[in-house]
């Protein structure tokens, strides 16, 4: 897996040595995979590593789980992590849908959080249904011709 991401990584210049990455962190598969793979290579790779999770609060318990869980899991590796919640009232801003709203407020967060923590990159890991939402984000970043494919 590794050899994989590093040919990715340097056929699309994904990051650079020496460079910040925040990893978006939901507490799904693809989001806890990507933190992991980038934290255990971040030596080899040469780069600082934060992991950063927005609750979002919709799905009561379930979504303060996917918190604790990415809290743990980045305390168990002393993975610096930034944690925080969608304040109440947010879901009533803003235009689109639910999930189109949940994308600006976690988009907004990332952002906030790349400044304030001195990232240079977001990474985010997605399933193929995410890939729209992928290139929104690297066109926001932005990210060039190579970049947004």
């Amino acid at each position: 897996m590794k050899d994989i991401v590093e040919k990715t990584r340097l056929r699309f210049g994904l990051w650079e040595k020496e460079d910040h990455v925040l990893v978006a962190c939901s507490g799904g598969p693809d989001s806890i995979s990507l933190l992991h793979l980038l934290w255990e290579n971040r030596t080899d790779w040469r780069i600082r590593v934060t992991a950063a999770h927005l609750n979002h609060c919709l799905h009561g318990e379930e979504s303060d789980r996917d918190a604790e869980s990415v809290h743990n899991f980045c305390k168990e590796r002393d993975i610096p992590c930034v944690m925080d919640r969608v304040p109440e009232g947010s879901w009533s801003e803003g235009q689109g849908g639910m999930e189109t709203r949940a994308r600006e407020l976690r988009y907004a967060f990332l952002n906030t959080v790349l400044d304030r923590v001195g990232a240079q990159r977001i990474a985010t890991g997605h399933n193929a249904d995410d890939n729209v939402e992928t290139f929104l984000l690297s066109l926001l970043r932005g990210a060039g011709f190579e970049g947004l494919t």
